[in-house]
């Protein structure tokens, strides 16, 4: 029979040791950034931080008033930046903060990277050559950058897109009853991989699509021994990287985007297995998937729910709209309006997106300190910890948007300047998402064609939903609906609308989004 007190006993002491460990290693600095204690001594921030995602950190601010600070987990440091102007004295401090240690983290846990695999990522960390540590993702990010990948992208994915809010149309019915979140989450993922990934593109099977979500759902988990945190996700994560692998045995990428086409090349160029490359898949449509939905939902319920905007915007897209023509005959069924327009020359379009993203996402930044750092000449930032640089932070500060910070002003960023590091939905620095030239093509082409061509509205008179933390996912940039909502989705009258079939042209040639946000 086992000893109980010998156990207990030893637990305690083991406790006391543990705790007089992370005390000592908890010796601040003068200089070091205050250091803020958990509510549950040596692990409660890390439990607030997978509730409450990135607003965790936004409450330390508003309840300590800190530009910076200090959170201890197990003795670790993470330094949280809540001032701009620190946020960019960090983004500028390339060689004392670097993202690549904790992206490698990130995705070998979240792809189930061999040993051999995350030795070789390791290698090339440790080599000191960025050119080379990066090189695996040069591809992906030259071919979201604009260009001709991106014009490619854009070119097959918007005919799409059109498809999939077409199937929203009513037929002889008086409107569509749809749920709109999970609706967007399921049709336009499906159009984002088949534009990548081609006919064969993994998705087609819905059982790994299926596994794909409940994966997605668990991320955090991936952590901390998935196989024991969470089972189930494990086993849905083997069907999803199954899948890839076995696509690109097929060699089923020569159907796929050059984007893609090319990654695979420059896979092949470092010695992965197929295993480990199909994980690096996986990975990267967790990327691709979480957050264009969730942004087209919020732009649609806030124009939707806003009489003004609505009118405003409709005005505006309708001034852009062409007549499609047939042998040299104008038709009305068919109308077409330029990606480009929607870009540079819709304004309230543009405004209400950027709020979109100021006010819904909560991504964060985060580098690791690759040497002892006196930061502005005012903060000491110790070697090994890491730095996280919240959206939360610069997107909720009064000082920078006034005090109708927390509401949504659609009209906000019209006439508004403010400082480049205080747009982070994106991220920033080096860190900077590599799919926001796609991201933003396809959400305002979206959110255009549902503005143009239906009236939507909550069945029954229900509530519009609201933004919740506690549904979102930590991989996710945008927040999800803190509830499901079953939408009426109406087409407009013929007689206030002669747009019965939209189409998106003109996608290429689409320059950096990076200057519409600074």
């Amino acid at each position: 029979m086992p000893n109980y007190i010998l156990i207990s006993a030893l637990a305690c002491v083991a406790i006391v040791l543990a705790d007089r460990f992370f005390r000592q290693l908890n010796s601040r600095h003068a200089d070091e950034p205050i250091i803020i204690p958990p509510k549950i001594h040596l692990f409660g921030h890390l439990l607030q931080v997978l509730q409450y995602k990135g607003l965790y950190y936004k409450e330390l601010r508003d309840t300590h008033k800190l530009p910076i600070n200090t959170l201890s987990v197990f003795g670790s440091r993470n330094y949280v930046v809540n001032s701009v102007k620190i946020a960019g004295a960090v983004q500028k401090a390339r060689r004392s903060f670097v993202s690549q240690p904790f992206q490698i983290m990130f995705a070998t846990n979240v792809a189930g990277t061999s040993k051999h695999g995350r030795a070789r990522l390791q290698q090339m960390l440790e080599s000191g050559d960025r050119k080379d540590d990066g090189g695996l993702f040069r591809a992906l990010r030259t071919g979201m950058a604009p260009g001709s990948g991106l014009d490619e992208l854009n070119r097959t994915t918007l005919p799409k897109m059109a498809d999939v809010v077409a199937l929203l149309k009513p037929g002889d019915k008086l409107y569509t009853e749809a749920n709109l979140w999970r609706w967007l989450r399921d049709h336009v993922s499906m159009a984002i991989m088949d534009s990548y990934y081609g006919k064969n593109n993994p998705f087609k099977d819905p059982k790994v699509k299926d596994a794909f979500w409940s994966y997605e759902d668990h991320v955090p988990s991936y952590m901390f021994l998935p196989q024991f945190v969470a089972p189930r996700a494990y086993r849905q994560q083997k069907i999803v990287v199954d899948a890839f692998e076995q696509y690109l045995r097929r060699n089923d990428q020569q159907y796929a985007s050059s984007t893609v086409r090319n990654y695979c090349d420059v896979q092949k160029t470092y010695d992965f297995s197929f295993r480990d490359n199909g994980g690096f898949h996986a990975t990267l449509a967790i990327g691709l998937l979480t957050n264009i939905a969730p942004c087209v939902f919020w732009m649609t319920v806030n124009i939707f729910s806003r009489e003004d905007a609505l009118r405003e915007i409709r005005e505006e897209l309708t001034n852009h709209l062409t007549d499609i023509t047939e042998d040299g005959e104008t038709t009305k069924r068919t109308q077409t309006i330029q990606l480009t327009k929607l870009m540079t020359e819709s304004p309230v379009l543009m405004s209400t997106y950027r709020e979109t993203m100021r006010l819904y996402s909560f991504g964060a930044s985060v580098r690791t300190v690759t040497e002892d750092t006196m930061l502005l000449d005012q903060y000491f930032l110790r070697k090994g910890s890491m730095v996280t640089i919240p959206a939360s932070s610069a997107h909720t500060d009064p000082d920078i948007w006034g005090p109708d910070v927390n509401e949504f002003n659609y009209r906000r960023f019209i006439d508004t300047k403010v400082p480049g590091a205080a747009n982070r939905a994106f991220g920033g620095g080096s860190s900077l998402c590599p799919g926001r030239h796609y991201a933003t093509s396809q959400t305002l082409a979206i959110a255009a064609l549902m503005v143009l061509q239906y009236d939507i509205k909550p069945t029954n008179g229900d509530e519009w939903p609201t933004p919740s933390a506690k549904k979102t996912k930590s991989v996710s940039v945008v927040m999800a609906p803190d509830r499901q909502v079953v939408f009426q989705v109406q087409s407009r009258p013929h007689d206030e609308s002669e747009v019965q079939n939209l189409q998106i042209s003109d996608a290429k040639g689409i320059s950096s989004v990076d200057k519409l946000f600074t």
